[in-house]
């Protein structure tokens, strides 16, 4: 009969191997879009402004979201439940990074070149966005 306990720490190993690997292939994949989308050729679309934010954001998500996991599951350090003023600042960080991802990808594909009072509005949402955006 196989142990409890040797179940749980093949999950813990399991989870610990999974997290790095993430980081490490979430890191390589947004270096490459980063990569891509700082080309001469592709600086002038205005969309690729867009793609590029979603990347870093993305970027963002990548290292934080799985570095509060992997303190959670594996080291039991629960960066949430330290006080309820860091519980919501995390929280607004996590959801607000999250969203920022699909925010730069629906700018992009409602964009459109040739009104200019949408793309002054747009640029005027996507600071606010930037500001006060929590979930």
């Amino acid at each position: 009969m196989v142990d409890v306990n040797s179940i749980r720490s093949g999950s813990l190993i399991f989870a610990q191997f999974w997290s790095y690997l993430l980081i490490c292939l979430g890191t390589f994949g947004h270096l490459l879009n980063i990569y891509v989308f700082t080309r001469r050729k592709l600086r002038s679309n205005p969309c690729v402004r867009y793609f590029l934010a979603s990347t870093l954001s993305g970027l963002f998500v990548t290292y934080i979201n799985i570095a509060l996991r992997l303190l959670q599951i594996i080291y039991k350090i629960d960066a949430f439940g330290y006080s309820s003023a860091s519980c919501k600042i995390l929280s607004y960080l996590v959801f607000w990074a999250k969203y920022l991802k699909r925010f730069f990808l629906k700018y992009c594909w409602t964009y459109n070149p040739y009104s200019f009072f949408v793309l002054e509005l747009k640029h005027l949402g996507l600071l606010l966005s930037l500001l006060l955006i929590g979930k």
